[in-house]
């Protein structure tokens, strides 16, 4: 089965094949306008040439033999391709050349090169003639990586970064035996003493008050202020606790009625994700994941210059002791308060908490807990690695209705695209947490089994890249590694919404509304966001070509645009760069 796109630029394509079979078709012609194979017909009986093809590495540079139909055909050449097809230049040597021999006049094309190394280290590519090896142009910067002017996105990656840290300690602690100690971030050391006993089971019910330890530090996960807290809403999923501050404060600015509201929407929302990734361990017998609503999360950033919206902390996974003195032994999360006066810190209005930041992050740091339960407690392994973990939260925030934030944080990827590693060894801002939602949004859709890929990336002991291509279900020779996920990703960012392709390979699905939250669900690369932030949305960020030098972070790419179409292109990559290159023609 081969299925062609254009019907002129694959005529002798068609040629060479049946040439190839002894004159014979042994093949199926699908096309999307059955009447555009005259002329490729025709040319069976004619030619006995070949397809726009040449050496691999520093010659003329090849593509891979893949096909999609009509507007998203993987050509051999910038010669054969029609509007919406692609073009993959061959690395097997030390560069690659694309010739631009015979393209049609007025076609317009854009390139895409990237690093599928997957570490952060920058490394030189060379555009252009290879005598052109001492030009050089500057680097761009990454860009602060902030939504807000306070420098929320600083403070709340912080703090997860140390989160996730502790997940890593504390999977060692957990899986090793009493005898090993495990050097914490402020210094002390972990050891298996029995600590305070655990808090005896009980079923929660409203007005219930209970104290609980909240981290006041981004840096040592030792220090703690104590709050008082009231049940405002249980059910059979959740209970949501109120720090008794807010009450005697400013009551308008959480009411029984929001109490009620989240309630019942995080009840959905946990029924939906323990739904796609399991369980977890219930270690206290409340029958309840907690969710407590606190100032204290508002002055955690406040002292540190910036918003924090939540965390989930592995520690509570274990019981008090004077190495994890901050642990309240149960399942719990971690939520910022409305502050309409600014009392705790950055001003917060009631209506945005309820519509952007609390049925959100609830969801996202549900996530993290069930991960480090699946992947540590009930399997031994480590915890997710940072950047795959923030990626899945903030796929679930979408996944389950409320994600209007990441708008606004892979607008800031797309602002610049080569600054930002997807793949990350340390914590991540919210350009790099944009771009993995994204990511993970679109293998997702790629699937074909959605439910199931998501369940394989927590219910594992595996971690990171190979996490990500072990759980892709049954993919197809083409689609199997991770560097394929990342050169065809790249593809989806450039084409989707710009009506050049109908491949649904090469672009995110259209998103839709979720009825039950009237937000939208999925990916827009062009629109208006409609997000309550005001993100107006344009597309990842091109440059435009020249032969230069151009630095590139790994798993990182770069868009540019040919403003005109020049005799070959010569890409020579820096060593250890894992280097791809897609040609996209656009006109």
């Amino acid at each position: 089965k081969f299925e062609i796109g254009s019907a002129f630029d694959s005529g002798m394509a068609l040629a060479y094949l049946a040439l190839s079979f002894g004159g014979k078709m042994p093949f199926k012609i699908i096309h999307s306008n059955p009447t555009n194979l005259v002329f490729p017909l025709l040319l069976l009986g004619l030619l006995a040439v070949g397809c726009g093809s040449g050496s691999s590495g520093g010659g003329t540079a090849a593509a891979q033999s893949v096909t999609t139909g009509s507007g998203g055909t993987t050509s051999s050449a910038p010669a054969s391709m029609s509007v919406g097809d692609i073009s993959i230049p061959d690395f097997s040597g030390s560069s690659a050349t694309i010739s631009f021999s015979g393209v049609p006049s007025g076609s317009t094309y854009e390139l895409l090169i990237q690093s599928q190394a997957t570490d952060t280290s920058s490394r030189t590519y060379v555009l252009g003639d290879l005598n052109l090896v001492e030009k050089s142009l500057g680097v761009s910067n990454a860009l602060s990586d902030e939504v807000l002017s306070d420098g929320s996105a600083t403070v709340q990656a912080k703090l997860d970064g140390l989160m996730r840290n502790e997940e890593n300690l504390l999977a060692d602690f957990a899986v090793e035996g009493a005898a090993k100690s495990v050097s914490k971030s402020a210094g002390v050391s972990v050891s298996k003493a029995s600590g305070d006993p655990p808090p005896p089971s009980v079923a929660l019910s409203v007005n219930d008050t209970d104290t609980f330890r909240v981290l006041s530090s981004l840096s040592d996960v030792t220090q703690y202020t104590e709050v008082t807290a009231t049940v405002k809403c249980v059910n059979d999923t959740v209970a949501i606790y109120v720090d008794a501050e807010i009450d005697s404060t400013n009551p308008a600015d959480f009411t029984q009625a929001n109490a009620n509201t989240l309630c019942a929407s995080f009840k959905t929302s946990l029924t939906t994700v323990t739904g796609v990734f399991g369980g977890f361990a219930d270690i206290n017998s409340d029958g309840v994941a907690v969710a407590l609503i606190t100032p204290a999360v508002n002055r955690l950033g406040a002292s540190n210059g910036g918003i924090v919206t939540g965390f989930y902390y592995a520690g509570d996974s274990f019981t008090r002791s004077s190495s994890i003195p901050a642990s309240n032994y149960r399942e719990i999360v971690y939520l910022v308060s409305p502050d309409s006066a600014g009392v705790y810190g950055s001003k917060i209005s009631n209506s945005f908490a309820m519509s952007n930041f609390l049925p959100a992050v609830f969801p996202h740091e549900m996530q993290h807990l069930i991960s480090y339960y699946q992947h540590v407690t009930a399997r031994g392994g480590a915890a997710e690695e940072y950047w795959l973990n923030e990626s899945i939260s903030h796929f679930v925030e979408d996944l389950v209705g409320y994600g209007r934030e990441n708008y606004s944080r892979y607008d800031l990827f797309l602002a610049s695209p080569q600054s930002y590693s997807l793949v990350s060894t340390a914590s991540t801002g919210l350009a790099q947490r944009g771009a993995g939602y994204l990511f993970i949004r679109y293998l997702y859709e790629q699937s074909g089994n959605s439910a199931t890929f998501l369940n394989n990336l927590v219910n594992t002991t595996r971690v990171g890249t190979a996490n990500v291509v072990a759980a892709y279900p049954s993919p197809p020779s083409d689609f199997n590694e991770f560097g394929e996920f990342l050169k065809r990703w790249s593809v989806a960012l450039a084409y989707t919404n710009r009506s050049l392709t109908s491949s649904a390979k090469f672009q995110y699905n259209a998103r839709t509304i979720n009825s039950s939250t009237n937000n939208y669900e999925g990916v827009c690369m062009i629109c208006t966001a409609s997000d309550g932030r005001g993100t107006i949305l344009s597309g990842p960020s091109f440059g435009t070509y020249s032969a230069s030098n151009y630095s590139l972070r790994g798993t990182a790419t770069r868009f540019l645009r040919l403003s005109s179409s020049p005799s070959s292109v010569t890409i020579t990559p820096a060593s250890g760069s894992s280097p791809a290159a897609v040609i996209l023609r656009t006109q």
